[in-house]
């Protein structure tokens, strides 16, 4: 398990947690829990990571290092 601070004006702004890459180039995995501004948002397919945000996948072992 590992969690994924958005940083402002960063790649990952704009995309839905599913295809930010490296993770979703690199193997398949999932965001599991999205947290904005302290609390849990149901992710939809429209769902766009906004800076602050903080994103948890769970990644297959030993892939943590790819996309740390």
């Amino acid at each position: 398990m590992s969690a994924f601070k958005v940083v402002a004006e960063s790649e990952a702004e704009g995309y839905h947690p599913d295809t930010v890459e490296p993770i979703s180039d690199s193997f398949d995995a999932r965001c599991f829990a999205l947290i904005r501004n302290g609390s849990r948002i149901e992710m939809q397919s429209d769902t766009v990571l906004q800076a602050g945000d903080l994103a948890w996948y769970i990644l297959p072992d030993g892939k943590v290092d790819i996309v740390n």
